[in-house]
């Protein structure tokens, strides 16, 4: 294995002894670097930051999207310089997020609205519903493992959902007051 360091950004970078001579671009900062001759009785670990594919001499490299920070990256890289995440032998179009269920999450909301005028109690649980799986789906799509395109449509539905809550402990707190205030202003009102 050869180590060497980019002279232009200063990232730490390792290939095969093969490539010596040969170009390749930086995982760091995306200059080309020319790969140095390997030095005698040095023995690397086999990780690699510069994809040894990718030392070829040829400037024009493709970008894809990293599959955990979604920033753009070359093709060919195998780190991602971002957020660190290893590349070898994953390919961004396999990584499988689970879909997003913001739609049903928001429909859900705007459905405990409309239900709580018919049936409350049919509304908070449809609320409830709501908020636990906008929370979880939330996170899942903080840790990576959902589809974070979903993100506005779930923050709405839980906010709804919070509303719809709040708006239905005030209805019952109302009704409640309301029950004592004509208990307390004709005690036989409701003999």
């Amino acid at each position: 294995m050869i180590e060497f360091h980019c002279p232009a950004c200063g990232k730490r970078l390792r290939t095969t002894e093969d490539k010596a001579g040969l170009t390749a671009p930086c995982t760091g900062c995306g200059s080309l670097v020319t790969v140095p001759e390997a030095s005698p009785g040095v023995d690397w670990p086999e990780s690699q930051d510069v994809d040894p594919a990718s030392a070829t001499g040829d400037e024009l490299d493709e970008f894809k999207n990293c599959p955990m920070c979604g920033e753009q990256i070359r093709a060919r890289a195998t780190r991602c310089r971002y957020c660190g995440e290893n590349l070898v032998g994953r390919d961004s179009t396999t990584l499988q997020l689970q879909p997003h269920r913001g739609q049903l999450i928001l429909g859900l909301s705007i459905g405990s609205l409309v239900m709580c005028g018919f049936c409350g109690i049919v509304g908070l649980a449809l609320s409830i519903t709501s908020w636990v799986m906008a929370s979880q789906d939330l996170a899942a799509m903080d840790e990576g493992r959902m589809d974070p395109s979903g993100r506005g449509l779930t923050r709405a539905g839980r906010i709804i959902a919070r509303i719809q809550i709040v708006l239905l402990v005030l209805g019952v707190l109302a009704y409640i007051g309301f029950i004592a205030i004509m208990l307390i202003s004709n005690p036989n009102a409701f003999q």
